[in-house]
């Protein structure tokens, strides 16, 4: 009897400790969400502490993808946006040859910025819009791409309005 009443206190405890936790991590959001996408991939890095979700079109598969929406979080990585963006343009430059970008917006804790690879052996050519974030978790970085030298204004327009648009969320928010 006595053992009964101290698991179910245990299980009252865990139960309250588990209602205090704090919140989920931050998360990014994009205003209207993916309608028409589906997650293609993830992965969670343990050596640099980042995850990736790779979002393509419900027709695509992520081996022949056409467009992607790239969505990353670095945990706990609190450097100035625009660095880390170069640091990336720097790692890429050494798969590939023709690599351009150019800031579109800056701000104290984010960057948008577009660029594109261009005959590069490794990948396909691709034009993209990025936006990194600085929370107070970590970096985020939300992407949308196209296997193409150019995307088209419209959609350039679309994207670039809502990689602006996009926000910090505490988890379930």
């Amino acid at each position: 009897m006595i053992q009964l009443k101290l698991v179910a206190v245990l299980f009252v405890i865990i139960f309250l400790l588990v209602g205090c936790a704090s919140p989920a991590l931050e998360q990014i959001r994009l205003a209207g969400e993916l309608p028409g996408w589906k997650l293609g991939h993830k992965q969670r890095d343990r050596l640099t502490n980042s995850t990736i979700w790779e979002h393509i079109p419900e027709n695509d598969y992520i081996g022949n993808w056409s467009k992607m929406v790239t969505i990353q979080f670095y945990a706990k990585k609190q450097v100035d946006p625009e660095a880390f963006m170069q640091g990336l343009k720097s790692k890429m430059a050494r798969v590939c040859n023709n690599i351009q970008s150019r800031v579109l917006d800056k701000q104290a804790d984010s960057i948008l910025y577009e660029w594109r690879i261009e005959d590069c052996k490794r990948y396909p050519d691709q034009h993209g819009l990025a936006r990194i974030i600085r929370g107070k978790e970590g970096l985020h970085r939300v992407a949308y791409t196209e296997k193409t030298l150019q995307i088209q204004a419209e959609t350039y327009h679309k994207w670039k309005k809502k990689l602006l648009g996009a926000y910090l969320a505490a988890g379930g928010q």
